[in-house]
């Protein structure tokens, strides 16, 4: 069994949020609270706990319904932060319901942004609410 370091249950607004010791963050379902970045704060404490010399990898595994813009900016800047400050290998793998090509899309445009590939994988739509 996998020991969680950080655990934010999902609301009708925000998604599952999960970090386990091995640094895979988890986050999964419709993203948009009324302010993103306080939403996010949890993990960008954790983040900031990083140490590059006893972390070779983080791996973002994300598989959304719906996110907002604010929610895209603070994941942006938290992954980036990750990247740039930490200097630590990001993995990113992008789940998306086979149904919804536009949150394909919009893994595609992080990816882009953070010039770093991601993999995705196509999720049956009939498993959409379970995380």
């Amino acid at each position: 069994m996998e020991k969680l370091v950080l655990h934010i249950p999902p609301t009708r607004h925000t998604p599952k949020v999960s970090i386990d010791r091995d640094w895979n963050i988890s986050i999964a379902g419709a993203c948009f609270p009324e302010n993103a970045f306080q939403f996010f704060e949890p993990l960008e404490e954790h983040l900031n706990t990083l140490d590059p010399n006893e972390t070779g990898r983080v791996k973002f595994l994300f598989r959304m319904e719906f996110m907002n813009t604010l929610s895209s900016k603070a994941l942006l800047d938290h992954i980036s932060r990750v990247i740039n400050q930490k200097q630590i290998v990001v993995e990113v793998e992008w789940q998306y319901y086979a149904d919804d090509e536009e949150m394909r899309e919009h893994g595609e445009v992080f990816s882009e942004i953070m010039n770093i590939p991601f993999h995705f994988v196509s999720v049956d739509p009939s498993l959409r609410g379970e995380k």
